[in-house]
């Protein structure tokens, strides 16, 4: 799961900087892939200061879940999947 987050943050050495999904492959396990399509969806979620992102807007995260209407146990599961991920991104997106 750590390692499918940090791979849609990978940089490219490709032209401008640029990558489609096709320029990584990762195993995401069946149990994990549902949490792993919610952190993908919540890509344009993320605070930024000034030395890049931060890490997620919980605000927009939690209102994602409450949507989803899951049962409270599953929301909460999924919740702390989505910040492993999260770790994970910001380690590769602030990697030199």
């Amino acid at each position: 799961m750590k390692e499918a987050a940090a791979a849609l943050y990978q940089k490219s050495d490709g032209e401008g900087g640029l990558f489609s999904d096709d320029d990584f492959e990762c195993e995401v396990w069946p149990e994990n892939w549902p949490s792993f399509q919610l952190f993908a969806e919540l890509r344009t979620q993320w605070r930024h200061g000034l030395n890049g992102p931060t890490g997620l807007d919980y605000t927009a995260v939690l209102a994602v879940l409450r949507a989803k209407r899951l049962p409270r146990e599953r929301a909460d599961e999924m919740f702390a999947d989505i910040r492993v991920m999260e770790r994970a991104a910001l380690n590769e997106i602030h990697r030199k």
